[in-house]
């Protein structure tokens, strides 16, 4: 029985991973390049372990339960996982601005000679030493000096100046706290 109960856990803490990770709120490290291979090589531990617990549960029908559960979380895993080592996307941070106990971080996402190209806009609050609570507030098609600042009402405003087109590109959009703590 102590078998089905880690192949259980297992799986359920593989369902917590995937929750948190496509959550547009989530837990996330301060250095984002942590991130994808720390999510990815958890879910993959996590899963293996499942799969392996389950070949030692007695019911047929639970072994296979298990079984089955852990190969199919691996299967979609690992795959997506190599991906994000293959086809990575390096996030810069370059402009902040705090909003209440939360701050707004401007990230130049590059994603190498064929990758995106675009400013993404998170908000983040700290939640302990190097993790974060965090999501993304939005996009901007454009790459350039970016300059934040909060109006009153909590309305974010960023303007990048692209130096391609010459013209300072605006981004506005509303911002709530995180968290109400």
């Amino acid at each position: 029985m102590p078998n089905i109960r880690a192949a259980a856990l297992a799986l359920a803490l593989c369902a917590l991973l995937l929750a948190n990770w496509l959550s547009p709120i989530g837990f996330r490290f301060s250095e984002r390049s942590v991130d994808a291979p720390v999510f990815f090589i958890a879910l993959s531990v996590l899963s293996a372990r499942a799969f392996m617990m389950g070949s030692q549960i007695r019911p047929t029908w639970q072994r296979l339960l298990m079984r089955s559960l852990g190969a199919l979380v691996f299967a979609l895993a690992v795959p997506v996982g190599c991906t994000t080592f293959i086809f990575r996307v390096d996030a810069l941070p370059v402009a902040d601005v705090s909003v209440g106990s939360d701050r707004v971080v401007a990230y130049w996402m590059v994603g190498g000679a064929m990758g995106p190209h675009y400013t993404e806009f998170r908000q983040e609050r700290s939640v302990l030493p190097g993790l974060l609570l965090a999501g993304v507030v939005g996009y901007s098609p454009y790459i350039g000096d970016v300059a934040l600042s909060v109006n009153p009402g909590n309305t974010l405003r960023g303007v990048i100046a692209d130096d391609t087109e010459g013209s300072p590109h605006r981004f506005e959009c509303r911002v709530a706290p995180l968290l109400p703590w």
